[in-house]
Formats: C-alpha cells, structure tokens, sequence
C-alpha cells in the first residue's frame, strides 16, 4: 500500500490504508472534523437567528415557534429566508393590531 507503519497501531494502519484506497488521503478524519465542527457553528448560528426572530414574537423557544408556525399556515422550519420571516412577522402584527 505504500504506506510508512513504523510507530502506527493498527487502527492508524487500517485508517491509513482506506484513506489510500478510497483517494482522499491519510488525514480524511481530520478533515471530516473540521467540516462537522463548521456545520455545528452553522447550525448555532441559525438557531440564535431563529430564536431572536421567535422572541419577535413573543414565543419563549423554538418549539413554540414551530407551534405557531403550524397553528398559523407556516413550515414549521428553522431555515427560512428573510421574506418568510417577514411574513410571519407581519401576520403577527396583524393578529396583535386586531386584539
């Protein structure tokens, strides 16, 4: 396989090796990790955003603001683009005004 195995345990071996195999090199996991570790900022990222949005109006977590989503005609998603929001926004305005 051409690889160097002088200080390696197997697993490091085996990991090594099916890197080799497969084409995307000997530090894949490495690479993997920093993906995941970007996607689970990303994640946080939009749920801060979408819970600021919920706040907006006046649901105290995002499980409450998927409720109202579906209570009112909305996907009940976290990722939604500002239009949507707006929408949602401005029904509840309409609702609040009308109370």
């Amino acid at each position: 396989m051409g690889l160097i195995t002088s200080g390696l345990n197997d697993r490091q071996q085996f990991i090594g090796d099916l890197s080799e195999c497969n084409g995307v090199g000997p530090y894949w996991h490495l690479t993997m990790t920093n993906k995941n570790k970007k996607l689970n900022s990303m994640t946080h990222d939009l749920r801060a955003e979408m819970l600021i949005h919920a706040r907006k109006l006046h649901l105290k977590d995002l499980n409450g603001y998927k409720e109202w989503c579906r209570a009112n005609g909305f996907q009940a998603s976290l990722r939604k683009s500002q239009p949507q929001r707006k929408r949602e926004l401005d029904l509840f305005r309409r609702k609040t005004a009308e109370a």
